[in-house]
């Protein structure tokens, strides 16, 4: 019975996810042209991080993956809907393209006034020359 509450609310956090992007697809017009605005508030990340890593648990279990947060710096001034948008966008493409049986973190580090957020995978990951000059490792 208990298995049976847990994957209920699995599936009701799932499905409010889903219509959450639903909700933002006549947000994408506005980002283009500069027109979102955001609601910042205090994010505590560890949580915001684990709710994510909670959410596509079951999609990285099919594929053998792990899924693991490695360290929170705190928390961050940022728009929460659009930190988790960002979070599950990332983590779902590193889902998408590592190999079976491998294993993904999320670190959250402060550096300075910054808070660099990485989603790190055992694959091997892109060739630099495929990044293009924008992107640098840290």
């Amino acid at each position: 019975m208990e298995r049976r509450r847990a994957a209920l609310a699995h599936i009701q956090g799932a499905t409010a996810h889903i219509i959450s992007l639903v909700d933002d697809v006549p947000d994408i017009a506005k980002i283009e042209a500069g027109a979102l605005p955001l609601h910042l508030t205090d994010v505590d990340l560890a949580s915001a991080i684990q709710d994510v890593l909670g959410l596509l648990g079951p999609l990285a279990g099919k594929r053998g993956i792990t899924l693991r947060q490695q360290r929170a710096a705190g928390t961050v001034r940022a728009d929460e809907r659009r930190l988790r948008q960002v979070l599950i966008n990332l983590v779902t493409n590193t889902i998408r393209y590592s190999n079976p049986n491998a294993s993904v973190r999320i670190t959250a580090v402060r550096h300075g006034s910054a808070t660099v957020i990485r989603v790190i995978d055992s694959g091997p990951g892109i060739p630099q020359d495929m990044l293009g000059p924008a992107v640098r490792p840290l």
